[in-house]
């Protein structure tokens, strides 16, 4: 079976408002990707020489260990005024699903060619 939004062939097809999409497509369907306000995340894509990541020291009992973890200083700079944070939990909605600003939109169907009408010059 041929996906009808991507063109790819797969095993495995879930029928999403009638036709036929891969999983990927599907998937993308419920994610920011396919937003129609969907822009580049500033935490990742900012030129701001402020590093992404930082190591943190855990102590535990007698035992120390070190861990990456996101900037707290880049997380307040760029996630905390954009709309995808939610001021709730405090984490970013994208890496859970979508952001608050998500307008989902389906693309149309690659028009199927064995029963297109094609109109006479």
């Amino acid at each position: 079976m041929i996906c009808n939004y991507c063109g790819r062939e797969g095993a495995r097809f879930i029928n999403l408002n009638g036709t036929g999409a891969c999983e990927q497509c599907a998937v993308a369907f419920n994610t920011c990707g396919l937003c129609l306000k969907s822009v580049k995340c500033e935490f990742e894509q900012n030129p701001d020489p402020m590093p992404k990541q930082i190591q943190q020291v855990v102590r535990q009992g007698n035992m120390t260990a070190q861990t990456v973890i996101a900037n707290p200083e880049r997380i307040s700079a760029f996630c905390v005024p954009c709309p995808c944070w939610n001021t709730l939990d405090s984490y970013c909605n994208r890496e859970f699903g979508c952001c608050g600003r998500y307008d989902e939109f389906i693309p149309s169907p690659i028009p199927d060619e064995e029963n297109s009408v094609v109109a006479e010059t």
